[in-house]
């Protein structure tokens, strides 16, 4: 057994290519025993199991590697999620991070002809956003959700930002290649390129994956953009403040020109909202704006098709 764990770790490695080599800070140790441990089960199952599409079962532990973390490699056997799929065997790399969270980091195949990983299936990693804190409102524009309001006027809102990744990543981008954006990943089942978009998984995510003038890729799912949570702000209402209103609350349809109200207005329709279950301010269909001194500028409600 030592040996053909041996061996496949020598696969394994020639399987990893620049992708992994990027990562390395030490070489990759040999498991002493290929069998796999609850723990080393537990591991495997929690980072797989945010993987959609494809059903993944540990066969061996094959080796280790410490990182700024550790990376595990896992010999797994993955069947497609569908009728009559034939299932077929993967090296399974999973980042375990200081703090024990761990997330897929490749899936490769056994291509002995592809030692540079140019055809293996590869995971596709979202920009990651630091926790957003005070210095950082001040002047500038964020997609919203807005939870609350007290009494003395302040509002407490989640900030969000659009999953984005990097052109040159979605450059080749193919079926079996893995999107991951905050722990969440998404196997890509289908991939097709139409007016210079790509039409990810039609049969069942329905994922849109396009160009934003930056150069980077944004991803929309039924048409409303993936987000990541960057963190709770609260703030007060700037002097000069306004609610800006595009969408009539009664009906949800977009109006011709925005209602403009002021902070008091503002907390009115919003607690009539909240008490009447109406459209509301927490369906990613809201941009705040800070002043200077990181108080709230504006409040702009628009239009969505999935409100």
């Amino acid at each position: 057994m030592k040996k053909i764990v041996s061996i496949l770790l020598v696969l394994m490695m020639l399987a990893a290519g620049s992708a992994m080599a990027e990562m390395s800070l030490g070489g990759w140790s040999v498991a002493e025993s290929a069998s796999l441990t609850e723990d080393m089960t537990a591991l495997f199952n929690e980072a797989t199991g945010k993987l959609m599409g494809v059903s993944y079962e540990p066969v061996a532990y094959l080796g280790s590697q410490v990182v700024a973390g550790t990376n595990h490699c896992f010999l797994a056997k993955a069947t497609v999620v569908y009728p009559d799929a034939l299932p077929s065997y993967k090296l399974v790399y999973i980042w375990q991070n200081p703090q024990g969270e761990v997330t897929v980091d490749a899936v490769r195949d056994f291509d002995f002809t592809d030692k540079d990983g140019l055809n293996s299936p590869r995971v596709l990693h979202a920009y990651s956003y630091p926790e957003v804190s005070e210095d950082q409102l001040p002047g500038r524009t964020y997609t919203a959700l807005i939870d609350d309001y007290s009494e003395d006027g302040v509002v407490t809102m989640r900030l969000l930002r659009p999953v984005l990744f990097d052109g040159g990543d979605i450059e080749g981008l193919k079926a079996g290649d893995v999107l991951e954006y905050e722990g969440e990943a998404i196997f890509l089942q289908s991939v097709s390129e139409e007016d210079g978009v790509y039409l990810l998984n039609e049969d069942s995510d329905n994922l849109v994956l396009y160009e934003t003038e930056d150069g980077d890729w944004e991803i929309l799912q039924d048409e409303d953009n993936l987000w990541i949570d960057i963190g709770t702000a609260e703030a007060e209402f700037a002097d000069n403040f306004t609610f800006e209103d595009g969408i009539d609350p009664a009906s949800g349809e977009i109006l011709d020109e925005a209602t403009v109200m002021t902070d008091a207005e503002f907390m009115v329709e919003f607690s009539t909202e909240q008490e009447n279950e109406g459209i509301g301010f927490a369906s990613f269909n809201v941009k705040v704006t800070f002043d200077e001194d990181g108080r709230l500028l504006t409040v702009c409600r628009f239009y969505t098709p999935w409100q």
